[in-house]
């Protein structure tokens, strides 16, 4: 008994550091004598397709190095699957915010929580204290809350 646990104790401490949270680093670009900025008095235009969290991402890198950056959105709205919206479907007429995409955030989204550090918008979330999920079975509509 005590030779298979000896013999899973360094798996399990290897999948154990593995699965621990990392800091944030940045990767060197493919040219290492590129500089991190564009030098004095020189501009450079890029376009951004897509407003989504890649998109917007890519846009404050770009913006932060000295690049003109011009994002092109299909939608009318930026955020990609970060889109919600208020609805009024339900039969008592009450009106709720449907998700496009997930919006959950915790404290392991290392690169987010440094996105929202470098453009200062930390007080434009919250914590919600519950959550209620709409299910569409068929044609009916079933309830379930959660916290």
């Amino acid at each position: 008994m005590r030779r298979p646990l000896l013999f899973l104790f360094p798996i399990l401490l290897a999948g154990f550091a593995l699965a621990l949270p990392k800091k944030p680093r940045e990767i060197p670009p493919k040219n290492p004598h590129d500089p991190r900025t564009l030098p004095e008095g020189k501009s450079r235009r890029v376009a951004v397709v897509g407003g989504g969290l890649a998109g917007l991402s890519a846009t404050l890198e770009l913006a932060e190095r000295g690049y003109e950056v011009v994002i092109y959105e299909a939608s009318d709205v930026i955020g990609g699957r970060l889109h919600s919206r208020r609805e009024t479907v339900l039969e008592d007429g009450s009106s709720f915010h449907i998700e496009h995409g997930f919006h959950g955030w915790f404290e392991q989204y290392f690169q987010f929580k440094d996105i929202r550090n470098r453009l200062d918008i930390n007080g434009n979330f919250r914590p919600w204290g519950a959550v209620h999920y709409i299910f569409k079975v068929g044609w009916r509509t079933r309830r379930e809350g959660g916290t």
